[in-house]
Parts: C-alpha cells; structure tokens; sequence
C-alpha cells in the first residue's frame, strides 16, 4: 500500500503544480465509500464557485466506477476569496468500499480544507 501511494504522489507530480509554476499543496484521507459526498460537500464549503452540487456528483459517480487499485484525477478550476484557482482530486479506490481522496490546490485553500477535514471527522466520531 505505501509503495502504490508513493507512486501516485510522484505521478502527481506534473499536476500538483498551479499555472505560474508554484506547487500545488496536498490534503489527502481514505474513507468509505457513504462518506465520501458529505466528506466532499463539508471540505469545499469555503470555495465560492467552481466546486459545487454538480462537481461534487462527477467526483462521486467517478468514484463509484474505479475498479480496485486504480485511480482517477479531475481537475477544476475555482473561485475561492475571488481568486481563480486550481483545485485536483485524485481518487485511489482501496477497496470496494474504501477510497483515498487527494486534494491539491494553493497552500490557502489545502489549509481550509485541513481545518474543515478535522471537523467533519470530529462530527462523524461523537
């Protein structure tokens, strides 16, 4: 598992990076496969447009369609605090009902989603 995981961060390696050549920072989980929606929907809220309702169902269906050990990435382009940014999802399919999210996107954003991941796993564990 630590080999495939390498692997993909070294694959992402040419997407992880924004269109002035900055790196992309990385947020990153594994987690069921029922989680993955209100996941998604608690870790973007402070996106302004780009990453929405429908976005959130073409990562969602994308996901249900990996076959084991194989892996997808979708790029979108957001506003967050009126910027246009990148943000890349990368989804890994672990198990049948297990799936390892990346997210990359600029250090502001990656540190949003951070802080929103803490409290969507805290509400999801009382």
């Amino acid at each position: 598992m630590k080999k495939i995981l390498s692997a993909i961060i070294i694959l992402l390696g040419g997407l992880a990076s924004n269109s002035n050549g900055s790196e992309l920072k990385e947020s990153s989980t594994s987690l069921d496969m029922v989680s993955l929606r209100p996941f998604l929907v608690a870790v973007t809220q402070h996106i302004d447009s780009g990453f929405g309702s429908q976005q959130i169902d073409k990562v969602c269906d994308l996901a249900k369609k990996l076959r084991i050990e194989k892996e997808k990435t979708i790029k979108f382009k957001v506003t967050y605090n009126s910027e246009n940014e990148p943000l890349v999802v990368h989804l890994y399919k672990d198990d049948i009902d297990v799936i390892d999210v990346f997210i990359f996107s600029t250090e502001k954003i990656t540190k949003e989603i951070d802080q929103s991941m803490e409290r969507f796993f805290e509400s999801i564990n009382q």
